[in-house]
Order: C-alpha cells, then structure tokens, then sequence
C-alpha cells in the first residue's frame, strides 16, 4: 500500500469518527448534548414567568449540560417574535396564542412540525391529550404545538347584586333573552341617574364571532374560498349585543369602560362589582380568585333557540424553526405542556384539563378553592363547543391580524352608528373576499 493511499485513508477514518462523534453529541438522547443554550418565549405575565422560570430549572436537572432561559415578552407578543425571526434571533420554543397566530407563524416559516417527533417518541402518547387541544394547533393535516392550557367560557354572575334585585341565579335553562331581562332589573342608576351597576358587561368584539356561531352564522364557507358573513344569522347575532349597550344600556360601551368607569376593560368592571353579569373565559377565574370581597361563580352558557354554544381555546408550545436543537426543543415543548406544567395553570384557575386522564380531571375538579360543581360546568361545556379554527382562513393573501383588523373596523363603525349592522357585514364580506387567494 502507498504512502499516500495510507494517508487517504487515515483522513477518511478520522473525518467519519469526526462525523460519528458530532452526530453522537447531537442525537445520543441518553447522555445529550453538552453546553447547549435553549431559549423560549412566552408573553410577559409575573406569577407565570415566575413558574416558567422554575420549569426551565427542572428541565436543567433533566438535561445535564443544557441551559434553558426563559424570555417573557411584553406588549405585541406575536408581532415582537415575528421579528425576531426576520432578524434570525427567535428563542428556540415559542408560545402560539391559539388558532390565528399559529397560521401566521406557519405562513411566516416560524415553526417546525412537531409530527415526526411525536411518531418517534414511544415514550409519549398525544392521544391522552383531548382531541379538540391537538386540532387547535394543527394545520394542514401537521401539529405544530403541544397544550399549554385549555379553556371554554361561561356565564359569571355576582350573587351579592341578584339577591339584592330578589332575582334567582341563572342556570343551566337561561337563555339570552332571560339574560337581557335579568340585565333589565339588575342595571341600577344613582341619585344623578348615572348608571352605578349594569346587568351584564361583554367584551364585544372579542364576543362576537361566539355569538354569531351560537346564532347559527359563519365566516366562511367549508371550502374557505368564501366569506357568508352578510347573513340574517350573523346579523341577529350583531344586533343582539349592539342591543345590549345602545338600546337597552344594560351593559357599558367600551367608551363607558375605558372612560368613565376609569378602568380598561370587561373584567375589571365585574371584579370591581360594577356589573351583575359577563360573558368569558375559564381563564378570568385566575383573576376573579384575588377579588376576596367578590361573591361571584359561573353558570352554563345561555342557549338560543335551545342550542348552546361555547369556544374552546388555549396557548400552545411550538418548536421555533430556527432552532439549532429541534430535538431537545421537542423535549421542553413535552416539559411545558407536562401534567406537572397544566397543574400549575389549573392551580392559577387558567386552564382545565389538557389530559383524559382521571387524575387530572379530579385534580382540576378540587382546584383554587372553588365549588367543585362550579368547575364541573367547564368540564359539561366541552360537550357544546366550536374552535377559533372556524374564523382562520389559510387561503387569505392577509395575516390572520389584518383580518381581524377588517372585521373590527368595520363593527366598530356599527356600533357607533356611522353605518348600519347590514353595511358593515357586507363591507366585511367584500373586504375579505377580494382577499382570497385565488386558484
């Protein structure tokens, strides 16, 4: 054999053990790899990043060699991470809040599918994960986050305001017009004949595509290559809660709100006893277990014409497809979303179950002090819900947030009688129409 022969192959033998050993340090899932920094971002809230703070730490102790910093965002989360992926600085794991930013993040190529790993990971089952979890985050047929909370909405009331009017508690056979009645004789004014207390406070354009489900409308048709949004169904729907403020003045305008009542938004205005009842959220129990002087629980959502309708939603960890370490990303997104991590959001009255296990369920039933047939009526409400993937359109040449910045214009301009609740729809439905991608 030739000297030079010799060499050659001494080279090829050293570069394939180089290549051995990279490829060792990077997919060896027993020992992994070593001085590894990961990042991951979520929006800025204290008592939350204060927990995540402590999952990166035990992720660490799980993970000898890597070092996890979490990366709390204030103000325009989405809009701030978006960013940082033009500029190639995105944390390696980021939180999706729900349906819509996840389909501008895919669009914007900010996430890794999380498929693959899932399918090679014979450690984890995601069909122990409720169904309606996983279908928020996948699109086009791909999953692309993991849970990190789950919620659907309810009817708060505050018992202190009913049993003064001598009203009974609404329950699970109101529907909106016992609501708009109750409203009626629970909206007080004082000496001045300003109003003191309103009937109901909602926020309405974060409600409205609720209602206008609930009232048997849609935004698209099932082929998504239309918007039906200009129907008698969505306008039914609209001019119930215009009804609400401007006929009827049960409940604030979000002028009144902002304004006069000198706080900035729907859930300020019952914790601080200002109305008797609101439509939301599961996770506004995280606020309302604080306000220790508030007599308050939920009942079942109202119906109409019999049938009731609720969202259901939640955040959810995705794997940032900048990353340079897709694998131990996969790894923290499994941590997040951990029974351990829901736990502690159950535990802060912000998430349900995420999991079909009874444990869970239990757990999430004894949870932040609260009667456990209050917590039962979230646990009843899946049974009636839709998923914000129904206002996602993935054939729009506009981001989810110009969409939605469309359809709120043109409501705002209703709301405050500049056009009429058939204009605005209307100009809705052209608006987004033209914004289709045509095939």
């Amino acid at each position: 054999m030739s000297k030079a022969r010799e060499s050659l192959e001494l080279i090829s033998l050293v570069v394939l053990m180089l290549v051995i050993t990279g490829c060792a340090v990077k997919e060896d899932k027993s020992r992994g790899p070593k001085n590894v920094n990961l990042r991951f971002a979520g929006g800025a809230f204290k008592l939350y990043d204060e927990f995540r703070r402590q999952q990166a730490v035990e992720f660490e102790k799980k993970h000898p060699g890597v070092k996890v910093k979490y990366e709390p965002v204030p103000g325009e989360f989405n809009a701030k991470i978006l960013t940082q992926i033009a500029g190639g600085v995105a944390p390696d794991v980021i939180l999706t809040f729900g349906p819509m930013a996840l389909v501008d993040f895919v669009k914007g190529g900010a996430l890794l599918p999380i498929d693959p790993y899932i399918k090679d990971d014979s450690d984890f089952d995601i069909s122990l994960i409720y169904p309606e979890s996983v279908d928020e985050y996948t699109y086009k047929d791909k999953i692309y986050a993991l849970p990190a909370n789950l919620g659907t909405n309810a009817l708060y009331y505050n018992k202190k305001l009913f049993n003064e009017a001598g009203l009974s508690y609404p329950d699970g056979n109101w529907d909106w017009g016992q609501v708009l009645n109750a409203a009626q004789r629970l909206t007080k004014k004082d000496i001045s004949g300003k109003i003191s207390h309103f009937g109901i406070v909602i926020s309405y354009l974060e409600s409205w595509f609720g209602f206008v489900k609930q009232y048997g409308g849609e935004l698209w048709n099932k082929e998504r290559t239309e918007c039906i949004i200009d129907s008698p169904e969505a306008r039914e729907a609209t001019e119930f809660l215009k009804d609400l403020f401007k006929k009827y003045h049960v409940s604030p305008t979000p002028t009144e709100i902002a304004n006069e009542m000198g706080v900035g938004g729907s859930i300020e205005v019952f914790g601080m006893g200002r109305a008797a009842m609101m439509y939301g959220g599961r996770w506004i129990t995280s606020v309302l277990i604080h306000q220790k002087d508030l007599d308050w629980t939920v009942s079942p959502l109202p119906k109409y014409k019999g049938k009731r309708l609720g969202v259901t939603g939640g955040l959810g960890w995705a794997i940032s497809s900048q990353t340079k370490y897709p694998q131990l990303a996969y790894e923290l997104v499994k941590h997040l979303s951990s029974p351990e991590g829901i736990r502690f959001m159950i535990d802060m009255g912000d998430s349900m179950p995420i999991h079909r296990t009874s444990e869970e369920t239990e757990y999430f039933l004894q949870s932040c002090n609260r009667p456990r047939e209050e917590n039962q009526i979230y646990i009843d409400a899946m049974k009636s819900t839709f998923s914000m993937k129904d206002f996602v359109n993935p054939n729009l040449i506009i981001s989810t947030t110009e969409q939605r910045s469309i359809i709120n214009t043109e409501l705002e301009r209703a709301f405050i009688d500049e056009i009429s609740i058939g204009e605005a729809l209307a100009n809705i439905e052209k608006k987004l129409n033209a914004a289709i991608k045509k095939k």
